[in-house]
């Protein structure tokens, strides 16, 4: 038909979309008045949840609010169910909504942390946040900023370095608040408690050198494998020495995943996570101080560690929170998409770039632990707005905006102008 009566067609199609407006346009206009904000919260997986679930604890004590949680991914309990914190599965449970009666109900707001396939039936207005802890790393995110219409930053030092690269990304069709990173505000109450989250992994009341690595090929686990564990479980023996990774390094069928824009680095294969993991449990088992913890997202082990080795992972950003030395493996090729980024980790850490650089590194951070407590300061301020607080700030936001379903609306103008609404 296509072919024979292409003019039909695509009048067809025309007035189909322009008889879908109508509808959703009368949907927006029967809800306008509803005196409560539907806030939908759709998740990847625990890694993303982690910066949705003290937002939703913080809206649960807002007044007129509908919250719902929902999943495309049938894996997601499982994995929301593998965290250590009761409450997270708990919250998760409470709101979980199925896929299908999600898409059809009706939402002011749909926040997420990844791009996904869940598609609303109806209008709603779409706000992204992130699932890591950094920005102007590997890639400047430009491209998954365009897919929302609000989105939730870091800072406002993030939101001019994305208008450094697109002028006219943040406008009237689209806005950019500095929330900082709810994720990270748990790491800070959690250090109060470092004792019994030593005791949930199983470790000895010691001090604490945590390792974790990204997963692409310049990594420290990609690059060293298990020789960074075995160095410092050797030369550190009255010392836990503990050894984790993004969690996307134990992802399955990463093989074709890429980690920049500009596909300059390449995540290491499957078979490369195995022969890792066997090296390094098999340090695990020849030292008493050494401790494997795959799987676990590493902002629930910051709050033990007392000194971070660490790779260019966007973790060092919320372990600077605590004010604690960093000890950074330097990769002779790494290019930030930043390029002041370099003078932020420098400044901010004890670097190494060889295996022989490690213990060295490690004994000044133990010894010299004030030592770059500015650069951290300075890290800290960049990369965070609202610390200790954003998740208290984003419930506030989402709790304040107008319910209107489009940011064309007068209700979104009129706040724009009142509040200065994705202006800083």
């Amino acid at each position: 038909m296509d072919r024979l009566f292409p003019s039909l067609v695509t009048s067809i199609r025309t007035l189909k979309a322009a008889v879908l407006r109508f509808l959703r346009h009368l949907d927006d206009r029967l809800f306008s008045n509803s005196r409560k904000t539907h806030v939908l919260f759709v998740v990847e997986g625990l890694y993303g949840f982690l910066c949705q679930y003290p937002i939703i604890v913080e809206l649960e004590k807002k007044p007129n609010l509908k919250i719902g949680i929902t999943s495309v991914d049938k894996g997601a309990f499982e994995d929301i169910a593998s965290s250590r914190e009761e409450s997270v599965e708990a919250i998760f449970r409470k709101y979980f909504i199925d896929h299908a009666r999600a898409q059809y109900s009706k939402w002011n707001f749909i926040v997420d942390t990844h791009l996904n396939s869940f598609y609303p039936r109806r209008n709603a207005i779409r706000i992204g946040m992130h699932h890591g802890a950094g920005f102007g790393v590997l890639g400047s995110k430009v491209n998954r900023v365009k897919n929302y219409d609000i989105f939730f930053g870091f800072s406002s030092a993030e939101r001019r370095f994305l208008n450094s690269i697109d002028p006219d990304i943040f406008s009237r069709q689209r806005l950019f608040f500095p929330i900082g990173s709810p994720k990270t505000d748990a790491a800070i109450s959690q250090a109060a408690n470092r004792r019994k989250r030593q005791e949930n992994f199983s470790l000895p009341n010691k001090t604490t050198i945590l390792i974790t690595s990204h997963w692409v090929n310049i990594s420290l686990l990609a690059v060293f494998q298990e020789r960074v564990f075995e160095v410092l479980a050797k030369s550190f023996p009255e010392l836990n020495i503990v050894q984790t990774g993004h969690p996307w390094m134990w992802k399955k069928d990463k093989d074709a995943e890429t980690a920049s824009e500009n596909n300059r680095y390449r995540s290491i294969t499957d078979n490369q996570t195995s022969e890792i993991c066997e090296k390094v449990r098999d340090v695990e088992q020849r030292f008493q101080n050494a401790f494997f913890v795959p799987n676990v997202v590493a902002e629930e082990l910051i709050s033990i560690a007392d000194i971070l080795v660490v790779d260019h992972s966007s973790i060092i950003a919320s372990y600077c929170l605590l004010d604690r030395p960093i000890v950074w493996y330097k990769h002779p090729t790494l290019e930030f998409s930043m390029p002041e980024m370099a003078s932020i980790y420098d400044n901010a850490s004890f670097a190494f770039s060889t295996i022989e650089g490690i213990v060295s590194a490690c004994r000044e951070a133990t010894d010299r632990p004030e030592f770059h407590s500015i650069g951290r300061k300075n890290m800290r301020n960049y990369f965070y707005d609202n610390v200790g607080e954003s998740a208290k700030y984003a419930a506030g936001l989402i709790a304040d905006f107008p319910r209107a379903y489009s940011l064309d609306h007068n209700d979104w103008t009129k706040f724009r102008s009142e509040t200065g609404a994705g202006s800083r």
